[in-house]
């Protein structure tokens, strides 16, 4: 790939990719680094299928030639969609965590909130095979993709989120997951790594939710006479509803067998919520094992802070990435292009002083190639 012009700095993210084995066997006629590009830059334009990527391509062909290598012009549709099939994931997503390091700051005290997306486009219906699974470990300030993992579903988010934790450096973070994470091997994992955790505690885990449950209901009745408790209440309204949220945390000294059978569990949250709308009322209690002392306003905060996972990251990438929508099917092809959406998702993210939503962003990048350098620049030196 060549560089000239004013162009290079958009070029930087080259360098954590050019070690990606080029799965092209014979002779290729484009190169790797110029269809990666192609690509990034489809994706933050809103080109989302292969022919819109190519079609892009075309309409900026000048101002790519100015900087790719281009000898045979753009590359076809056939070329984009066998390349991206026969590209090594876990070699592309070793390259990305590269990248992501280049951009990652400190972790310390930042929740890192894990959890799984299906891409339901992904997969023949008429085939008895389920969606595309992935597992995201995402930095909720910070608004980075730290890695993820494709996993059997909801049931292999525990073992997929072990593998990827040990990958990752999370010194000081605060890990946060659903149920299905909520067991010794993933606290163990997360403890191994230098971070805390805050897990949600439901039926799944059998004795241990029983034992937590059992606790807080005498404790409540008794209004913890016997127990150290830290209280907070929170109280929200919007879209037609009310909403409040009372916090209470013990020590997990108060639960002596929980605290001998779970690995670094410090402290229990149990998190109530009540709904009201014009019709009617929902009353919801929700349990929670965390390896932090129990202050109740860091507690809440953490739990709070998950849900940024689904707001900006899933979100985003169903309604302004239409990830759902995409019918790539091929898995490997599938896995690749969904790292590549979530790089476009995270370059337009962290553009400072931006006022507009997501899609705004990708029809300027599309329309200017000053911006799209500029997002394409974000963060690397």
């Amino acid at each position: 790939m060549k560089i000239c012009s004013g162009e290079s700095q958009a070029l930087l993210f080259v360098q954590h990719f050019a070690t990606l084995p080029d799965p092209q066997r014979r002779t290729p006629q484009h190169s790797l680094l110029s269809i990666l590009f192609i690509v990034l830059a489809g994706q933050l334009c809103g080109a989302e299928g292969w022919e819109a990527m190519v079609a892009f391509a075309r309409a900026k062909q000048e101002w790519l030639a100015s900087f790719l290598e281009l000898p045979k012009g753009i590359p076809s549709t056939d070329t984009l969609r066998r390349v991206w099939g026969a590209l090594e994931p876990q070699a592309f997503a070793a390259c990305f965590g590269a990248w992501v390091g280049a951009l990652t700051g400190t972790l310390k005290g930042e929740v890192v909130a894990v959890d799984g997306k299906a891409i339901k486009g992904a997969y023949e219906a008429a085939r008895r095979t389920t969606p595309l699974y992935l597992l995201h470990v995402w930095a909720t300030e910070q608004r980075l993709l730290l890695g993820q993992r494709v996993v059997a579903g909801a049931p292999g988010e525990s073992p997929g989120a072990e593998s990827v934790l040990k990958l990752l450096a999370l010194e000081g973070a605060v890990v946060t997951g659903d149920a299905n994470l909520c067991t010794q091997r993933v606290a163990r994992t997360v403890l191994a790594q230098g971070a805390d955790y805050v897990l949600a505690l439901k039926g799944n885990r059998g004795a241990v939710h029983r034992q937590v449950r059992q606790f807080w209901q005498v404790a409540a009745a008794q209004d913890f006479a016997k127990t150290a408790v830290r209280r907070v209440r929170r109280r929200s309204t919007g879209h037609g509803r009310t909403e409040e949220r009372r916090s209470c945390v013990v020590a997990a000294t108060a639960l002596p067998p929980l605290l001998q059978r779970w690995p670094g569990v410090a402290s229990v949250l149990m998190v109530e919520r009540v709904r009201q709308t014009a019709t009617r009322t929902q009353r919801e209690r929700h349990y929670y094992l965390r390896s932090l002392p129990p202050k109740v306003l860091t507690l809440h905060h953490a739990i709070r802070q998950h849900w940024r996972v689904e707001n900006d990251l899933h979100w985003c990438l169903d309604v302004s990435f239409r990830e759902d929508h995409c019918r790539v099917r091929h898995l490997r092809a599938a896995t690749n292009l969904a790292l590549i959406r979530r790089m476009a998702l995270q370059l337009l993210k962290r553009q400072p002083g931006e006022t507009v939503g997501l899609p705004i962003r990708r029809l300027r990048a599309g329309w200017d190639n000053a911006y799209l350098v500029q997002v394409l620049s974000t963060g690397l030196t």
